[in-house]
């Protein structure tokens, strides 16, 4: 299934970083409409009326159970200002080094001490960085999200390995995630998460879990 994508809504508020953001995701769409192998995890947001409707028809009542759990333990989820995580890099270096191994392939970037981020000027094509934390503040997850015009990717995702198997943490970081993106991010259509059929199973699971599903994709030009 092709489905079309806009990368570049809005470009009157764009400024020269924005040009490396449209690259990336252009070339990762396109690859995706050339190669058999390359399909997407996506949620296309619009195919649900809202956040409720996206939880009772996309994410089974098992999972459902599960965040509301995560709820009433106390655990939430909000976004961190560019300071913040700055400032924060410690916990963040933390949670990246908290396991040698994962469910998917991890790269030698998440072994590197996290380098500082610059805020964006632009409102549609940024980094914005989701965090779940403990009641008391600890922080054991993250999602940093790369927003290119109706687009967004999970550029990385990670939770602190000391806490799994204490609740499921990270789906319930991903669908306060997308509550927020329909809540305050109304441009965004399609989320995704890197490709449907990679990694090990539990990982492709957990996508399925998540309410992705496999989805091709053409730029508009």
């Amino acid at each position: 299934m092709n489905e079309p994508v806009d990368l570049k809504i809005n470009t009157s508020y764009c400024v020269p970083q924005c040009t490396d953001i449209i690259s990336h995701i252009a070339g990762y769409i396109e690859e995706s409409s050339n190669s058999e192998d390359f399909v997407l995890a996506v949620i296309d947001l619009k195919e649900y009326s809202g956040f409720d409707d996206f939880l009772a028809k996309a994410i089974s009542s098992k999972r459902r159970n599960e965040y509301r759990k995560a709820i009433s333990s106390g655990l939430y989820v909000r976004s961190l200002s560019v300071q913040e995580r700055n400032d924060r890099r410690d916990e963040l270096y933390a949670i990246n080094t908290s396991a040698t191994e994962r469910q998917g392939e991890m790269s030698e970037e998440y072994f590197q001490y996290p380098p500082e981020v610059t805020e964006s000027a632009c409102r549609y094509h940024y980094h914005k960085t989701y965090g779940v934390f403990t009641p008391d503040n600890v922080w054991i997850g993250y999602i940093y999200l790369r927003f290119c015009g109706e687009f967004a990717a999970t550029f990385r995702i990670l939770g602190h390995a000391a806490y799994f198997g204490k609740g499921n943490f990270m789906l319930f970081l991903m669908l306060k995630m997308i509550e927020d993106l329909y809540l305050n991010q109304p441009e965004i259509r399609y989320l995704n998460y890197h490709l449907m059929y990679v990694g090990k199973p539990g990982l492709q699971e957990w996508k399925k879990n998540a309410g992705f599903k496999p989805v091709r994709f053409i730029a508009k030009s």
